[in-house]
């Protein structure tokens, strides 16, 4: 869960198009790339401050919040 932990600590993410289930969450916080890194830390360089304010302003919810949810939408579905 490095990148979880590296967002939630103000971090953008540099992440491989086929990097799993990092792709899904990373997309909102980085710059994907395939087969030039050069590229994407390039790209994150010159749009470091965009993505930083987005991580700062956004951030995953923390493993506790995340719990707490779920246990809301389970009692939720009971009531149905």
């Amino acid at each position: 869960m490095h990148h979880v932990e590296g967002i939630q600590c103000g971090l953008p993410v540099i992440y491989h198009r086929d990097g799993g289930g990092i792709v899904e969450l990373a997309r909102c916080y980085g710059v994907e790339y395939s087969d030039d890194l050069a590229f994407a830390i390039e790209t994150m360089r010159t749009a470091y401050e965009s993505h930083r304010r987005t991580v700062l302003s956004d951030p995953p919810r923390s493993g506790d919040e995340m719990c707490l949810r779920m246990v809301d939408i389970v009692q939720k579905m009971r009531t149905v």
